[in-house]
C-alpha cells in the first residue's frame, strides 16, 4: 500500500521521496517494533529507512527485518556495540536522500510528524526538530514537554548562546545531508550528548534550528534510557564544554558566549553532585558542588547546600522521594 501510495505521487521531488529515517538500536527488540510501525504510519512515507543494529544480542535485526515488507528499509548490523552517534553516522552514510531524519528505536512518532516537520523545512530550511510527549508505559502517564517555536532568537549567535545554555533542542530532528556532513556528523566519544554536540556545531555554520510548535512523537522513559546515566552524561557534558571553550571557538565566541558556559558548566556539575551524594560519595559530591558555585543564584544555592551539609541535603531528599511515593 505504501509503494502504491509513493507510485501515485507526482513526478517532481516532493518530501516524501527525499527524507531518509535513520535508526539505531541496541538491544531494542522489545520497543523497536512501534517504533517502526509509527514511521510505516506516516501520512508523508520517507524514502529510506535505515536500522543500524549496534551489536545487540537479542532479535533486534529479526523484528526489523520483519519490517520489510511495509517500508523502503535496510538493516545494518554492526559486530560490536559503538554507541548510538557512530550507529546515526552509518546510518546516513548507508542512504542518499538529501535530507535525513532520525528516531530513536524506544520512541515513536505520531503520524503527522514527518508531513509537519518537512512542512516547517519547506517553509525555512535549516534544522526542524519537534515537540514531544514524555510516556512511561509502566503507569500510563503522559507529560508534555514545554513546546517552543523557537530557540533563543532569530541570529545565528543567539541561538548558538541558547543552545550551549539550555541543552534541550532534542534528536527528533530533520535536517539536510549537506548540513550533517559538513558539520562532521555525530561525534561517537559524546554518547548522551551527541546530539547537543552535534547541534552546537551546526549552529555555529549559520544554519538556523526551529522547534516545531505541536507534539508529533512520543518520548519512551523506561530504566534504560541514556539520559538517565547522569554521571556518564554529565561527565560527558562536561568535556564537550572544556573542548568547546579551550579548542574550538575563536577568541571573540569565547568572549561573547562565556556566560552561557559558564551556566551549562555549573547545572551539570550540580547534577553530577546530586548523583554522587545519592550514590554515597560525599567528598566527590562537594567537590562537583563547588565547581556548581560559579553559575546563576540558583544553582549556586543549591550547590552551596551540598558543600557545607552534604549529609542534610541527602536526607531531605530521601524524604522527599518517600512522601512522593506515600
Amino acid at each position: 500500500m505504501i509503494d502504491q501510495a509513493i507510485d501515485r505521487m507526482p513526478t517532481q521531488e516532493s518530501p516524501r521521496r527525499r527524507v531518509a529515517v535513520i535508526v539505531p538500536a541496541y538491544n531494542a527488540a522489545a520497543t523497536l517494533g512501534a517504533s517502526l510501525a509509527s514511521v510505516a504510519g506516516q501520512r508523508l512515507p520517507p524514502s529510506e529507512v535505515v536500522v543500524v543494529d549496534d551489536g545487540s544480542n537479542d532479535d533486534t535485526s529479526q523484528i526489523a527485518a520483519k519490517w520489510s515488507a511495509h517500508l523502503p528499509l535496510e538493516v545494518v548490523s554492526t559486530s560490536s556495540n559503538r554507541g548510538p552517534g557512530e550507529s546515526r553516522n552509518e546510518g546516513v552514510r548507508r542512504t542518499k536522500a538529501p535530507l535525513v531524519a532520525f528516531l530513536d528505536a524506544d520512541d515513536v512518532w505520531f503520524p503527522n510528524h514527518l508531513e509537519l516537520c518537512l512542512g516547517l523545512y519547506d517553509k525555512s530550511p535549516g534544522v526542524i526538530t519537534a515537540s514531544g510527549l514524555r510516556w512511561n508505559p509502566v503507569d500510563g502517564t503522559v507529560e508534555q514537554r514545554p513546546a517552543s517555536s523557537g530557540i533563543g532568537g532569530a541570529t545565528a549567535a543567539s541561538q548558538l548562546e541558547w543552545l550551549i545554555r539550555h541543552r534541550s533542542f532534542g534528536i527528533h530532528a530533520i535536517l539536510a545531508r549537506s548540513v550533517f556532513e559538513k558539520a562532521g556528523g555525530f561525534d561517537p566519544t559524546l554518547d548522551g550528548v551527541e546530539d547537543w554536540d552535534l547541534w552546537i556545531r551546526v549552529a555555529r555554520l549559520g544554519v538556523r534550528l526551529q522547534r516545531s510548535p505541536n507534539p508529533t512523537f512520543l518520548y519512551r522513559q523506561h530504566n534504560d534510557n541514556l539520559s538517565k546515566n547522569v554521571e556518564k552524561v554529565g561527565r560527558a557534558g562536561l568535556r564537550l564544554l572544556d573542548r568547546l571553550q579551550n579548542e574550538i571557538l575563536s577568541e571573540p565566541e569565547r568572549q561573547q558566549l562565556a556566560g552561557a558556559i559558564r551556566e551549562s558548566r555549573a547545572r551539570i556539575a550540580l547534577n553530577l553532585a546530586f548523583a554522587t551524594l545519592e550514590a554515597g560519595n560525599t567528598g566527590e559530591a562537594r567537590s562537583l558542588a563547588l565547581r556548581s558555585l560559579r553559575g546563576p543564584p540558583a544553582i549556586a544555592l543549591r550547590g552551596a547546600a551540598i558543600a557545607v551539609a552534604p549529609a542534610w541535603v541527602a536526607r531531605e531528599k530521601a524524604q522527599r522521594r518517600q512522601r512522593g511515593a506515600a
